[in-house]
């Protein structure tokens, strides 16, 4: 299982914009456009979805958090859950993952 807190999903997912025209995702921290607000491809102003509103993103996270609890819950007590902090850079978290596979594999 790969885990974020919480209040970092919610900063990464509320700074998402999205070129209309394009489809290119920006995030104003992680990956900000050349010119703020405006998409580095073809200059269209970009947006910020409803469903990266502070509130849609605490809603769907209180949603998966209450659907995955059993199941999260079954594989830690099972022993077969590992979990990953993905609050990290992706280069860091794949060879965790490559890690992670390569033991369960030889095991």
């Amino acid at each position: 299982m790969l885990y974020v807190p919480e209040e970092r999903l919610v900063e990464r997912l509320t700074q998402r914009r999205v070129c209309p025209q394009c489809g290119a995702i920006y995030n104003a921290h992680l990956r900000p456009p050349q010119v703020e607000e405006c998409c580095d491809a073809d200059g269209t102003e970009l947006v910020h979805r409803a469903d990266d509103w502070e509130s849609a993103v605490r809603h769907r996270i209180d949603v998966f958090q209450r659907e995955t609890a059993s199941v999260i819950a079954h594989y830690n007590e099972t022993g077969a859950l590992s979990v990953i902090n993905a609050d990290r850079k992706p280069a860091e978290i794949a060879s965790d993952i490559r890690w992670l596979l390569e033991d369960r594999m030889a095991a």
